[in-house]
């Protein structure tokens, strides 16, 4: 920086004419002063707001030309060439401490608060300017703070100096901050040393009564150093002499993102809505995320297997809604355990910021930052929200839910969970509390539209996904019994091996007719077809035709029209296509006996397996699927001998001994621990 040029090379302030009097927000207070006045500086002083990122930044605004001159100048620049006093407020107590001690410590951690790595692009580029002029040692900064710990340093005003040595003065309400320049209704007050010597005299002494801290009322510091090294960080390498403006780069921004707005709003623009999420997606996700939005209110169930991506298409289905159609409530119920999983993939894969309610009253924002509410109700209120099913499931929640404004969307994930208690085919009136609280969501209305999650929407018995189906909306005939459903499926297997009968023909027929959903047979190019009509169709298909009859009659029903089901067959099928690079791996399951050299842990194993197996089959007996609870001890006994141990504790200890054999059981246990 050894550069000399004559100051004539500058510019003069005497060249231009000033306004006495400026107004912002930011056009006539970025044209008419700051741009010109920094473009013929080698010095400036400048007594401005809170010290912060965005106040940094606004005060840089007009720096680049500056940083040309201070270059120009080489070691004959001042350093620092320009000083700047930004204000604090302290307490009284951190007053004390800092004027009586020197102890920095408050002070530090308030000014590196308000010093973050700037959000918008054009801030990071006028940030970038004053950190290199920083660490250049071109300008320097100190924090004022009054001595009496009430109010603030409120004065703004700044002195700019020419080549020439001619200086501008102004002072007013000019606010550099975040919104200061850019919104504010502001008034400044502005004139040249030569024209208005007193005024230049009177603000020159005040500042320099400021910056050599022998000021009165108002006590100076310098920057912390931990403040002054992360403030170095933003430093580029090389001199950013060029101005930073966004008005192109703005206006393109603005213009695209506008776009992408409206676009879900237009025919066929949904997939602009995909396209600005951060993941992407395969062919039948494409497929689940059009059909399901478009669908909506009608609700969903997205049931494909395993890493299939049913979460991604939620959360791209959610995105549209969002965007396009309406959607604005959306809860979303999950297991306690994925909350924060879900959260994080709804930041990062669709930049969706819903909160997560831990307990009743906490709500915890994705950053991680945490806010009180009064009580579940008041949480509730929240637009976007995740929540535990255990918590939303509860007799004591139910009621708060119900009385909750209502949602545009409900989202449940892993919703075999809400099913029968007695999982008999009679037995619809006896839900679990989740299925319960489904049902008075949909009953009650308090959610426009429902979207089920489940890569295994039936358990045990084939009336758990019709179940689902009634909360959707689903009902009339199909749903008046399971067995009206029962005699559909035989009919579509009947159809498919050339003969049925014809009883069960009729009542097929007379559900497709009362049903307006149900599209037309193949090749039928007849109106509404009778009951009657729909049997003689179903019965007595030509054999040429069967397997096409029944895919029909699969693909209509209702269970198809609102269930989403992908394997990973279809991953193979996308690298056939080549539409995959890996292929997908193969599950193999091998079972491989493990003999232990321990004859007591042998022992042990093999009593575990004969009490499962036992028990297994008389708990079956007694209701289908209770069995798998006993499965827990054999996990127990693989994980460790003394979890084991703990498990058999607690089964003596609730009474479940009618035979001996327990005791010694538990002795075999600790025998191989």
């Amino acid at each position: 920086m050894s550069t000399t040029v004559e100051p004539a090379a500058f510019g003069s302030y005497r060249d231009r004419g000033w306004k006495r009097f400026i107004e912002g927000p930011d056009p006539a207070l970025l044209e008419d002063l700051y741009i010109p006045m920094l473009a013929c500086a080698v010095r400036y002083d400048r007594s401005c707001a809170y010290f912060s990122s965005s106040v940094l930044s606004a005060a840089a605004r007009g720096f680049g030309k500056l940083i040309e001159n201070l270059i120009a100048l080489g070691e004959k620049a001042e350093h620092p060439a320009i000083r700047l006093v930004v204000n604090e407020e302290l307490d009284a107590d951190d007053v004390r401490a800092l004027t009586e001690t020197g102890d920095l410590s408050k002070l530090e951690t308030i000014l590196l608060g308000g010093l973050k790595t700037p959000k918008d692009i054009l801030e990071k580029k006028r940030l970038e300017l004053f950190a290199w002029l920083y660490k250049e040692g071109l300008l320097d900064i100190q924090v004022g703070v009054m001595r009496s710990a009430a109010g603030i340093v409120h004065a703004k005003f700044g002195i700019a100096t020419d080549a020439d040595g001619e200086s501008i003065v102004f002072n007013g309400s000019g606010n550099e901050s975040a919104r200061g320049l850019t919104a504010n209704y502001e008034e400044l007050e502005v004139s040249t040393g030569t024209a208005d010597p007193s005024r230049h005299e009177y603000y020159s002494k005040k500042f320099t009564l400021l910056w050599a801290r022998n000021h009165p009322s108002v006590a100076v510091y310098p920057l912390p150093e931990a403040v002054r090294l992360k403030l170095i960080k933003f430093a580029p390498k090389h001199p950013p002499t060029e101005e930073p403006s966004n008005a192109a780069a703005r206006q393109k921004a603005a213009m695209v993102w506008q776009f992408i707005l409206e676009a879900p709003y237009f025919p066929g623009g949904g997939p602009t809505c995909d396209a600005s999420a951060m993941v992407s997606m395969w062919p039948h996700q494409r497929r689940v995320v059009e059909e399901t939005a478009r669908a909506w209110p009608a609700g969903r169930l997205l049931c494909d297997e395993v890493g299939m991506g049913k979460t991604i298409e939620a959360i791209l289905i959610l995105r549209r809604l969002m965007a396009g159609r309406g959607v604005e409530r959306v809860l979303i119920l999950l297991p306690a355990g994925l909350l924060r999983q879900w959260q994080a993939e709804l930041r990062e894969k669709g930049g969706l910021m819903f909160p997560r309610l831990e307990g009743l009253n906490t709500l915890v924002l994705p950053d991680g930052s945490e806010m009180k509410t009064a009580d579940l109700a008041e949480a509730l209120d929240q637009d976007l929200l995740l929540m535990s099913r255990e918590t939303a499931r509860t007799e004591n929640n139910l009621a708060t839910i119900l009385q909750a404004r209502a949602w545009d969307l409900v989202l449940l994930d892993e919703a075999h969970a809400a099913r029968r208690k007695q999982q008999e085919e009679g037995e619809y009136n006896t839900p679990t509390l989740l299925l319960n609280l489904l049902r008075e969501l949909q009953l009650r209305k308090k959610a426009r539209g429902i979207m089920l999650l489940s890569a295994t929407p039936m358990q045990t018995q084939p009336w758990e996904p019709w179940d689902l189906m009634a909360v959707l909306g689903e009902g009339g005939p199909w749903l008046s019994e399971f067995a009206v459903v029962r005699n559909f499926y035989e009919v579509i297997s009947s159809v498919r091996m050339g003969f049925c009968d014809l009883g069960k023909a009729e009542k097929a027929s007379a559900l497709i007719a009362a049903d307006s959903d149900f599209p037309r047979p193949p090749l039928n190019t007849n109106g509404k077809l009778s009951v009657e009509d729909l049997k003689n169709l179903i019965a007595f298909v030509p054999a040429t035709q069967r397997l096409e009859y029944a895919r029909w009659l699969r693909e209509s029903s209702p269970l198809f029209r609102r269930m989403h089901r992908n394997t990973r067959s279809t991953l193979r099928k996308y690298y056939e296509m080549g539409l995959l690079k890996d292929r997908p791996p193969d599950r193999v399951v091998r079972d491989k006996r493990f003999d232990y050299e321990d004859q007591a842990e042998r022992a042990v194993y093999d009593s575990v397996s004969k009490y499962i197996e036992r028990r297994f089959a008389e708990l079956e007996q007694e209701k289908p699927g209770k069995g798998f609870v006993m499965t827990v001890y054999r996990r127990r006994a693989s994980s460790s001998p003394r979890a084991l141990e703990c498990s058999l504790a607690c089964f003596i200890r609730e009474g479940d001994a009618s035979d001996g054999w327990c005791r010694d059981f538990k002795a075999k246990a600790l025998v191989a621990a």
